[in-house]
């Protein structure tokens, strides 16, 4: 059991969440059951995880509820917006849900690391909700229009898209101007070298001597600062 991992103030913060990042169009229409299943599958899966003897430790049974809270997000939103009947809405989710904690909960009993974890979830999501679409459609419940529409409706490749879009404008930083300022010390360097021998200075070699190890120690730690700041922003 994992009483560290607290999945009431875990849904709780996923309802909070939920009411932030709700789509205008989703908003409008459907707040109200949209934000309380989003806490029901959240808790559901909580419980069961925490009480689960399989799951060590509190970091893993976070992980796989907030996979199951997240998609059940995304997918509830594909699921408005393609028109599904809501007759079908509860046991689309349900099996969606599923599908998420089950391969979840395997995935890191195994050991997988988090980004494996992550595929491999979504990888057999989007198979089990082409699955329960197909079978909406070859049943006659589901209009060919809704059917197609509900598969290629992605709100989590938008919403990817959009947080990307933002994260560039707002955190990736040009080295630029660093770059063209050492390069011109470099050249003034080079330039000092070719030309300061030739002008008959009697102190030009110890000069120089020193010049150039300051030259050498100044762009030395530039050019370890530049490859750690790209290691970093990997």
């Amino acid at each position: 059991m994992n009483k560290a991992f607290d999945y009431k103030k875990f849904a709780n913060f996923a309802k909070t969440q939920a009411e932030l990042l709700i789509p205008e169009d989703i908003l409008q229409n459907h707040r109200e059951e949209f934000i309380n299943r989003i806490y029901n599958f959240t808790y559901v899966a909580g419980e069961a995880l925490a009480n689960d003897e399989n799951i060590k430790s509190p970091e893993v049974a976070r992980l796989v509820t907030q996979l199951v809270s997240e998609w059940t997000f995304h997918k509830y939103v594909d699921i408005l917006r393609s028109d599904i009947p809501e007759s079908y809405h509860e046991s689309l989710l349900q099996k969606l849900a599923f599908v998420v904690y089950e391969i979840g909960k395997e995935a890191v009993i195994n050991d997988l690391s988090v980004d494996q974890v992550c595929h491999l979830v979504e990888f057999h999501l989007n198979k089990e909700y082409k699955k329960a679409c197909d079978s909406l459609f070859n049943k006659g419940y589901i209009a060919k229009d809704i059917y197609e529409k509900a598969l290629s409706l992605s709100n989590v490749s938008e919403m990817t898209l959009q947080h990307n879009v933002k994260v560039v404008r707002k955190n990736r930083k040009s080295t630029y101007k660093y770059t063209v300022s050492v390069l011109i010390i470099g050249i003034v360097a080079l330039l000092v070298n070719l030309f300061l021998p030739g002008m008959g200075i009697s102190s030009a070699g110890a000069f120089l001597k020193i010049f150039d190890t300051v030259m050498i120690i100044f762009l030395s730690l530039y050019l370890g600062m530049v490859i750690m700041y790209m290691w970093l922003r990997r």
